[in-house]
C-alpha cells in the first residue's frame, strides 16, 4: 500500500488488512489514524453509509488495546439501537477475539450471565445504549468507578441521530458524569454521515470545547444516483367541507389497506423480487400491512416470500430473523421497515432502496439512500407519493399536491429534523416554475402540473393569503418551527389558528381581519420564547418529559420548537407586502 497511516497499525492488524483484502486505506482511514494514535484529541469523523468510518475508528483503537486491554473497560462504544450494537458486535468479535481484545455488548436482550463476567472482570470495549448505561449509573453507580477505571476513549455511533434530541442531552449528561467518576478528561469520537453542519456535531460532541475537536470529514467522490418519484392518485374519502386535521388524519390513518398501498404493492413487487432492497414504510402499522400484502403476493404466485417486516416492536427474534435474511447473499429477500434498519447495521449488499411517503427529513433521506450502492454500484431510490383525488370541496392548501412537492424538494436542499425553510421555499420554486424533473413518472407529473395549476388558480404566485369560505388561509413559505411559532404567538394573544401542513388556517376571518390581528402583534415587543413557551397547554414531547418541572418543560419547548425571529420576519412579511411573490433564487 502507498499508505502513510498503514505502518502506523499494530502488525497483527496489519496483517488482517492484508488478509482480508484491502488495496488500500479510505481518506478518513488515513487521517484518523494518527489522530487517534497521537494525540488525546476529540475527533469527529464524518463519512456516507459504508465510507469506512467505523473502521477508521477502530483499527487506531485496536492497535492501541492489543497490548494492554485489561485494568477496566478501554472503550466505551455508545450507540443508538439494539440492533446496531448487536450488528457491530458481530462484525467486531471474531477481529477482536484474534486480537486478543474482549468485547462485550450490554442492552436489555443480553443475559445476565454475560454482563456479571464483565463487572466481575471490565476489560476490552464495551458497546452500550445510552438508557443501558443510565441504567448502570442508577443500578449499579457503586461499580462504576471500578469499570472505568482506565477508560481511554468514548465512542459515539451515528452522532447525527443524537444532534437535537432528549437523547442527545441524555448522552452529554452521561458522558459528562463519566469524566466527574473517572476525575479526569476522556477522550471522544464521533462517528457521523456526512453533515452540512460540522460545527454543531462538534459542540454536540464537546460542549464549550468544540472549536478544538479535529474535523475529518471524507472527500471521496459522491456515488452515481438514481432515482425515480413515483405518483399514485387515490380516491378521497367522503368528508365535510370543513373536515379538520383530526379527521383528515383519521382518515389517512386508514389508507394502509386501500388501494393506494396495493397498487404500490404491486410495483415493488415486480420490479425488487429476485434482489436485495430496503423499502422505508414510515410508520409501524404500515410496515406490517405492506408486508404482509407483499407476502400473499409470493403466495399467489407460489413462490418463496422474500419480504420480511423490521421495526422496532417486533420481538428480537423476528428482528433478527429479517436481518439474517437480508445479509444472505444465497438467497433474495427485502426488508419493509422503519428507522431501525435506517442506520449502520450490515445488510450486506442492498440494490436499491424504496421509500413510501414523504421521508422524515432530508438527513433521514441521505442515510437511506447510502444503504445501496455499494462496491462502486450506482445508488437506486424509488419514491412512492400517495395523493387523494380533489373535488370542489377541498380547500386550497390540500389541492397543491405538498407531498408530491416536499418529496420533490426535499431532493435538491438539505434540512434536519423539522422541514427548514430551504424546503418550502424550494417547494415555493417549483410551484412556479415550468421545469419538470426527469425523475417523475408520468403520474407524478400529471400529479403536479394540477398542483402547479391549483396554485395558479388561487393566485398564490402574487398573494400569502386566500380566503375560502368565510376563512382565510396563509401561506407563508417557511419552515415547521416558524409555523408553529405562530400558532403560539397568535394564541398568546387570543387569535385562533392552526396549522394545517405548509398553510395557517384562520376560521370566521377574511383576509383584512386577519392581516390585522397578525400585524398587531408586531406593535409589541417580541415575546421571550421561553414565557410563550408557558403559555402551551401541553408541553411533554418526550418520554423522560414527565418528570421535569413545567419552567424546565417551556424552556426545552422553546429551543426546541419555537424560532421568535423568524416569525417575526413572517409578519413583518405579511404586513408589508402587497402580496406578491418572485421566484425565490
Amino acid at each position: 500500500m502507498e499508505s502513510n497511516s498503514f505502518h502506523r497499525l499494530h502488525p497483527r492488524l496489519q496483517r488482517w488488512i492484508w488478509r482480508t483484502g484491502w488495496s488500500e486505506l479510505r481518506d478518513v482511514q488515513e487521517l484518523a489514524i494518527p489522530a487517534i494514535l497521537d494525540q488525546q484529541l476529540d475527533v469527529l469523523i464524518a463519512a456516507a453509509t459504508a465510507g469506512g468510518k467505523t473502521e477508521a475508528a477502530f483499527l487506531p483503537l485496536l492497535s492501541h488495546l492489543v497490548e494492554d486491554a485489561g485494568g477496566s473497560v478501554r472503550v466505551l462504544y455508545v450507540s443508538p439501537l439494539r440492533a446496531l450494537i448487536n450488528d457491530q458486535f458481530r462484525r467486531l468479535d471474531p477481529l477482536c477475539e484474534e486480537l486478543g481484545v474482549p468485547v462485550h455488548r450490554w442492552h436489555g436482550d443480553v443475559g445476565a450471565a454475560h454482563k456479571r463476567r464483565l463487572r466481575e472482570r471490565p476489560e476490552g470495549i464495551l458497546i452500550i445504549t445510552p438508557e443501558s448505561l443510565e441504567a448502570l449509573f442508577v443500578l449499579r453507580g457503586h461499580e462504576i468507578g471500578r469499570l472505568f477505571a482506565r477508560l481511554d476513549r468514548v465512542v459515539v455511533d451515528e452522532l447525527h441521530v443524537f444532534l437535537g434530541s432528549e437523547r442527545g442531552a441524555q448522552l452529554q449528561s452521561l458522558l459528562h458524569r463519566v469524566e466527574l467518576l473517572v476525575r479526569r478528561r476522556v477522550s471522544r469520537i464521533g462517528l457521523s454521515a456526512t453533515l452540512g453542519d460540522l460545527d454543531l456535531a462538534c459542540q454536540f460532541l464537546r460542549p464549550g470545547g468544540g472549536d478544538a475537536v479535529r474535523r475529518i470529514e471524507s472527500k471521496a467522490p459522491g456515488q452515481e444516483l438514481r432515482l425515480q418519484v413515483r405518483g399514485y392518485r387515490v380516491a378521497a374519502p367522503p368528508r365535510s367541507p370543513r373536515e379538520g386535521a383530526v379527521e383528515a388524519a383519521v382518515a389517512d390513518a386508514a389508507e394502509p389497506t386501500g388501494e393506494g398501498l396495493q397498487a404500490i404493492a404491486g410495483h415493488l413487487f415486480d420490479h425488487l423480487r429476485g434482489g436485495h432492497h430496503l423499502i422505508f414504510a414510515n410508520a409501524r402499522a404500515r410496515v406490517e400491512v405492506l408486508a404482509d400484502i407483499l407476502r400473499r403476493r409470493c403466495e399467489a404466485h407460489q413462490v418463496p416470500n422474500e419480504f420480511w417486516p423490521h421495526h422496532g416492536n417486533l420481538s428480537k427474534s423476528l428482528r433478527e430473523e429479517a436481518e439474517a435474511a437480508i445479509r444472505d447473499p444465497s438467497r433474495p429477500a427485502s426488508a419493509v421497515c422503519t428507522s431501525t434498519l435506517e442506520l449502520g447495521i450490515d445488510v450486506g449488499a442492498i440494490k436499491s432502496v424504496a421509500q413510501i411517503g414523504v421521508p422524515p427529513s432530508v438527513a433521514s433521506l441521505r442515510q437511506r439512500l447510502g444503504r445501496s450502492g455499494r462496491g462502486g454500484d450506482p445508488g437506486i431510490l424509488r419514491v412512492y407519493v400517495l395523493e387523494r383525488a380533489l373535488d370542489e370541496r377541498t380547500p386550497p392548501h390540500d389541492s397543491l399536491r405538498s407531498e408530491l412537492v416536499q418529496s420533490t424538494a426535499t431532493f435538491l436542499e438539505g434540512t434536519g429534523a423539522h422541514v427548514h425553510e430551504r424546503v418550502r421555499r424550494e417547494m415555493l420554486r417549483i410551484y412556479m416554475s415550468a421545469d419538470l424533473p426527469r425523475y417523475l413518472d408520468a403520474a407524478a407529473r400529471e400529479l403536479l402540473g394540477e398542483a402547479r395549476g391549483n396554485f395558479y388558480r388561487h393566485r398564490l404566485h402574487e398573494r400569502s393569503l386566500v380566503g375560502d369560505g368565510d376563512r382565510t388561509i396563509w401561506f407563508p413559505w417557511t419552515g415547521d418551527r416558524v409555523l408553529d411559532t405562530l400558532v403560539v404567538w397568535a394564541a398568546a394573544a387570543g387569535i385562533e389558528v392552526t396549522r394545517e401542513g405548509v398553510a395557517l388556517v384562520f376560521e370566521a376571518m377574511d383576509s383584512q381581519l386577519v392581516r390585522s390581528a397578525m400585524g398587531r402583534l408586531l406593535e409589541q415587543p417580541a415575546p421571550d420564547p421561553v414565557v410563550l413557551a408557558a403559555g402551551v397547554s401541553n408541553l411533554e414531547r418526550e418520554k423522560f418529559h414527565r418528570w421535569l418541572r413545567r419552567d424546565l418543560l417551556a424552556t426545552d419547548f422553546a429551543s426546541g420548537v419555537l424560532d421568535v425571529d423568524g416569525a417575526a420576519a413572517a409578519l413583518r412579511g405579511l404586513a408589508t407586502a402587497e402580496e406578491s411573490l418572485e421566484v425565490p433564487e
